[in-house]
């Protein structure tokens, strides 16, 4: 008997400890409301009180073993849950650098396999993009190889890949992410399939972001104006808006597997947020949008060109074009984001076009899609009514559906899967505390979130830019009287109660 009540101490002692260590992990994550966690501290001092009073008792024996041992089970568990959100949140949020990768190419059939194998060997490098790191790559390639290379110069960087599939080299440097721009060009839609990587040199850049502020969309006047096109675009009146409203910038790639590696960028989205009205508003702009970048001095550049230069770039580009630069950015493998999707049990999305893509059936309406399915519906552009305007709507489509499920008591369900399945797909630099501080004030406050969309639109043409100064690719100038509908709508949003 005595054995027994030892035995019934120490499991209440184990429950308690539990306890406690429960309400330290929920006071780590933030995100519960005071009202809340004090209902979670009296809880525990209830449960714990209980236990201890029925321990006094020989007929209670056994009903506090029971307790002690289910709350010990319940607190363990949920502690090791909150334990893992937290964790997951800071391995994905406050990420405020980007992986670069500068490579040296050869022809997929070649020989040549190695670092070793390039002794003697005529390599191209481009003397104009990045060629700080290109020179980096040479540097330590010599010392690997503890030989000098064969280098010819070229101007620009297709001359480089030109000069590997002309036969006047036996392999070019060039850094990866301008690669994916190239199947832009006719007769290099394949391109990735007819190179391969022997050597790469990896580095990392810090993302440095302007403070957000109303910005001039006035100098886009002068880089489309040059074109005859009619960019007049409405003023945003910053001073109205409420102070706890944000700027997202949502970035995506079904091309790449490594999250915050400099890329192109597929998926153009930035979410205007603002807290007190549960108003969001997600507007689309195209990939192939004709706009100057920060760094072109007023020189037109496809959209999705501006993520090789970095993500603040791209960020910088949509805040010439709106008027309003974005604070945050969240970058979103949608490859990755398949995982997601089934974390979640799938999704309800509407698709305004009924067609076939990937061996899946999208019918006109509501869908409910696996990850997989979800991921052939936002690839599809080429069978689709506008094309790339199209995906671009289905894309928002996607997201107003996660948004929703993810809202619901259907995420419990699955929670370590949905956390799980963010790490490497998904990336910020929102603070754990800002995420916290929002999941805290709608905990607190509650109430449903709107969350509308809108995509700009424009007309194709063939163009020069600044990527390819000496080809001509298809772009997309924009329609003045779409941004302007859409700068409408962000100053509703953002605007004041």
């Amino acid at each position: 008997m005595k054995a027994l009540k030892i035995t019934e101490w120490i499991l209440a002692a184990l429950e308690f400890v539990l306890g406690i260590v429960f309400l330290v992990s929920v006071g780590r994550l933030n995100m519960l409301p005071m009202k809340y966690f004090a209902v979670a501290v009296a809880f525990v001092l209830v449960v714990a009180a209980v236990t201890a009073f029925l321990t006094r008792f020989k007929a209670g024996g056994i009903i506090s073993i029971v307790m002690s041992v289910l709350f010990i089970g319940v607190y363990g568990y949920s502690a090791y849950m909150v334990n893992h959100a937290s964790n997951t949140l800071d391995k994905v949020t406050g990420i405020e650098v980007q992986e670069n990768t500068v490579a040296v190419f050869v022809k997929a059939d070649s020989k040549i396999s190695s670092a070793e194998d390039l002794t003697g060997k005529k390599i191209a490098v481009n003397t104009t993009f990045d060629k700080e790191h290109t020179d980096e790559l040479v540097e330590n390639l010599q010392k690997k190889i503890n030989s000098a290379l064969n280098l010819k110069e070229y101007a620009s960087p297709v001359e480089t890949v030109d000069a590997l599939l002309s036969g006047d080299v036996d392999a070019f440097v060039l850094n990866e992410s301008y690669i994916s721009i190239l199947t832009d060009l006719e007769g290099y839609e394949d391109i990735e399939s007819r190179i391969k990587i022997v050597y790469e040199y990896r580095y990392t850049n810090k993302v440095v972001i302007d403070e957000p502020s109303g910005v001039s969309n006035e100098n886009q006047q002068g880089g489309m104006g040059e074109a005859g096109y009619n960019t007049e675009y409405t003023t945003l009146d910053t001073s109205s808006f409420d102070p706890d409203a944000f700027v997202v910038y949502i970035s995506g790639s079904d091309t790449r597997s490594n999250i915050l590696d400099v890329s192109r960028s597929d998926v153009n989205i930035l979410a205007f947020v603002n807290p007190n009205k549960r108003e969001v508003l997600l507007v689309n702009t195209p990939r192939d949008y004709f706009v100057p970048l920060p760094i072109s001095d007023g020189v037109c550049d496809k959209l999705t060109h501006a993520g090789i230069y970095g993500v603040e770039v791209s960020m910088g580009a949509l805040g010439m074009l709106y008027g309003i630069t974005p604070k945050y950015y969240a970058q979103v493998n949608f490859v990755g984001f398949e995982k997601l999707i089934d974390a979640l049990g799938g999704v309800s999305v509407y698709s305004e076009y009924a067609f076939a893509n990937y061996g899946v059936n999208v019918v006109e309406g509501y869908n409910t899609f696996n990850g997989s399915q979800a991921l052939a519906f936002v690839r599809e552009r080429y069978q689709l009514p506008g094309g790339d305007r199209q995906r671009g709507k289905n894309q928002m489509a996607v997201i107003q559906a996660v948004i929703a499920k993810a809202a619901s008591p259907a995420i419990l369900t699955n929670y370590t899967g949905i956390m799980n399945s963010m790490t490497g797909t998904f990336a910020t630099n929102v603070s754990t505390d800002f995420i916290s501080s929002l999941v805290k004030k709608q905990l607190d406050e509650g109430g449903s979130w709107t969350v509308n969309t809108y995509a700009v639109d424009g007309t194709g043409m063939y163009s020069s830019c600044y990527s390819m100064p000496t080809s001509s690719v298809y772009v997309m100038v924009p329609n003045a009287d779409t941004v302007n509908a859409a700068i409408e709508r962000i100053q509703a949003v953002m605007n004041k109660q």
